[in-house]
């Protein structure tokens, strides 16, 4: 275990795969250590929450370990898949409050982020008031299709038509 603690990155992320996998809980603690002290945007912080999803760790220092992943390029999607998948209050609170920071994004990451936490109960009503401002603010929309199953959900008056205007008024690449 003392590579973990003292090795060079890529001993550490070869024996950060290797506590993952093995199935064993007691070393979380380690895990959690080496994830404290790393940079969020690190491939060995990357692979330390990689090790902790394997071995289930979903303790509430995970999550908020976790959130500091939402402010980097390279590891915020691994960041949004887990506190996705931990689903635990705190989790999904700051992811609802990732898409709130964001809300001038409009990639397709986005929207699949909104339109799952719009799938869930507790965090529904935010995430609707977050799609109705955007919608109401004109905010250029990219539409795969799945957004217009909600719209008729969202407080929101002629949501059908606002949207097919600003979509059909959006500037073609």
């Amino acid at each position: 275990l003392d590579i973990v603690v003292k090795g060079t990155d890529s001993n550490v992320v070869n024996a950060l795969i290797v506590l993952g996998v093995s199935g064993n809980k007691e070393h979380i603690p380690i895990i959690r250590q080496v994830l404290r002290k790393e940079s969020p945007e690190s491939l060995t912080a990357r692979f330390a929450a990689i090790a902790l999803m394997a071995l289930g760790d979903k303790s509430e220092e995970f999550v908020q370990l976790l959130s500091r992943f939402l402010i980097t390029e390279d590891n915020r999607s691994t960041a949004i898949d887990y506190l996705y998948r931990i689903g635990s209050s705190k989790a999904l609170e700051g992811l609802v409050e990732h898409l709130e920071q964001t809300r001038g994004h409009n990639d397709s990451k986005w929207w699949d982020i909104a339109f799952a936490l719009f799938q869930k109960g507790e965090t529904r009503h935010k995430v609707s008031k977050i799609l109705a401002d955007k919608i109401r603010a004109g905010e250029e929309l990219t539409i795969d299709g799945w957004p217009l199953q909600i719209l008729d959900q969202l407080e929101v008056e002629n949501a059908y038509d606002k949207t097919y205007r600003i979509v059909a008024a959006a500037p073609e690449d």
